[in-house]
């Protein structure tokens, strides 16, 4: 007999993380050109049926891990933003938790594959436009938030273009330390660069003394 009120994970659901985290793994391990959708499903202990149920092939199955763990890294920041920290405390919070990934050199280097494979694959460039216009949309809001509270000067039609040059270029740090120096400083070198990018935003009149970003790393 079962007993009503327990709360279990459904099938499907779990069918699809496992799938999920399999992928993610296996990507880390070896890249995605040569992580076969057998293996996947071996490393998920689940059925070819099972796979091809969630997901319709190798690429779509890698669109669906990044746009998961874009999801997964950005609700932290959502909930700061929801909360009324400022820019310099949500940026902060979101470096010390994003410090643990920044070490993780296997986990940065699937995420570089990701843009490599969207210069050649139209499926992939779709992916990555969406993850990219998400961040972009997010460091806007952050902004935007700040020059409520006064806390920066208002951008104007500044704004999407600061946003999105910020998003990339953020970006474009974690890569080139990835690619060039091993990742042995990533989380530190993204540390500067915000307290830089900060520094140019300028106070409004009569805010609060700028602060320096404090990051505590965490596992």
């Amino acid at each position: 007999m079962i007993k009503r009120g327990l709360k279990r994970p459904k099938e499907p659901e779990a069918s699809r993380r496992s799938f999920l985290d399999s992928a993610y793994e296996l990507f880390c391990e070896k890249g995605y050109a040569e992580v076969s959708v057998d293996e996947v499903i071996q490393r998920a202990g689940r059925s070819k049926g099972g796979f091809y149920h969630h997901f319709k092939s190798k690429s779509d199955l890698f669109q669906e891990m990044f746009e998961d763990l874009f999801k997964r890294a950005t609700e932290p920041m959502e909930r700061d933003l929801r909360g009324g920290l400022d820019l310099e405390d949500a940026m902060g919070n979101h470096l010390a938790r994003f410090s643990g990934v920044l070490r993780d050199t296997r986990q940065l280097r699937a995420m570089y594959e990701l843009y490599v494979l969207a210069m050649r694959d139209r499926e992939v460039r779709k992916v990555a436009r969406k993850l990219n216009a998400a961040g972009t949309a997010l460091v806007r809001r952050f902004l935007e938030h700040s020059t409520r509270q006064g806390r920066i000067k208002p951008l104007g039609k500044r704004l999407d273009g600061t946003a999105e040059l910020l998003f990339h270029a953020s970006r474009g740090v974690v890569m080139m330390e990835l690619a060039l120096n091993d990742g042995r400083d990533i989380a530190g070198k993204v540390n500067r660069f915000m307290e830089h990018e900060l520094e140019g935003f300028g106070r409004a009149p009569g805010a609060a003394p700028k602060r320096k970003l404090k990051v505590k790393a965490k596992d």
